[in-house]
């Protein structure tokens, strides 16, 4: 289901959807890891994020990033502010990508990794 969704978006691009991709660029661009342009697939994949962010993503991931900082913390500072920090788009045929969080006091980071929509794991750096 995960690629059938990034594919019927992909086809809607390229069928002359150009502004869902300037769109996607200008909204994510100082959070996309390694990515100058994005294709269609990049471009859908996002705008699939970004409908999901607020109902599917963050609610499913929400608590497992607290959990990691407040493990982080276990001297009994609290973390600050959580702030998504950085998304890396799946590869063309895969369902698996990463979003990672920051918390604005200090450096550690939560990568989430996924699974098409569904979370799979998290690891803290930092």
């Amino acid at each position: 289901m995960f690629q059938e969704e990034i594919q019927q978006q992909e086809a809607i691009i390229r069928n002359g959807g150009q502004s869902i991709t300037n769109a996607m660029i200008a909204k994510y661009k100082s959070i996309l890891y390694r990515y100058t342009r994005i294709s269609p697939y990049q471009a859908a994949f996002l705008k699939l994020f970004d409908e999901k962010w607020e109902s599917v993503i963050f609610p499913l991931v929400e608590d497992k990033v607290i959990k990691e900082f407040k493990e982080f913390y276990d001297d009994g500072r609290k973390y600050q502010e959580i702030i998504l920090q950085g998304i890396s788009i799946p590869e063309k045929g895969s369902i698996e990508w990463e979003i990672n969080f920051e918390d604005e006091s200090v450096d550690p980071l939560v990568h989430v990794y996924m699974k098409g929509w569904e979370f799979d794991y998290t690891a803290l750096t930092g």
